[in-house]
């Protein structure tokens, strides 16, 4: 197991870091959908062990899901997002993934 987390734990650094930029670029749900997956691999690794590893994946969760909503309520009929509001997003965004990376981090100091 503790192979399988090292590999997801340098992947998910590398993807967090690709999908920051994407979101940048206004690839906003492409973004939130990657970060979710990743998300959701983390949760498969610390179901078995539960605890307050697994509450942090769950808040992770919820917190993706919330951005997800936000975007959709951004999008103007076009599918536009205002200037201001894509600094909140990314605000909210890079929160996300910056508590992501520290579950990823200390899932590695674990094993």
């Amino acid at each position: 197991m503790g192979g399988v987390l090292l590999d997801l734990g340098k992947e998910g650094v590398a993807l967090l870091k690709e999908e920051r930029e994407k979101f940048q670029e206004g690839k906003y749900d492409k973004a939130v959908e990657e970060v979710g997956d990743l998300i959701s691999k983390i949760k498969n690794q610390v179901e078995g062990v539960g605890g307050e590893m697994l509450d942090r994946v769950n808040d992770l969760e919820k917190e993706r899901d919330e951005l997800s909503k936000q975007i959709d309520k951004a999008k103007d009929s076009a599918g536009e997002v205002s200037a201001e509001e894509k600094e909140k997003l990314k605000k909210k965004f890079d929160e996300l993934t910056e508590k992501t990376g520290e579950v990823l981090k200390d899932l590695e100091k674990k094993n």
